[in-house]
């Protein structure tokens, strides 16, 4: 079984820092893959 993780991407959490850090320690983990978001923006509304 492979098992990956998402990195943090939204919030006060989502710094640059914390995500270098994120992907890091899931790589160094063994972790199999890891994902993130593919937008920029939310919409206002549903």
């Amino acid at each position: 079984m492979k098992i990956g993780f998402s990195l943090p991407h939204m919030g006060e959490i989502a710094t640059p820092e914390n995500i270098a850090y994120a992907a890091r320690f899931g790589e160094s983990e063994g972790f199999d893959s890891l994902w993130v978001i593919d937008r920029i923006l939310w919409p206002a509304e549903p």
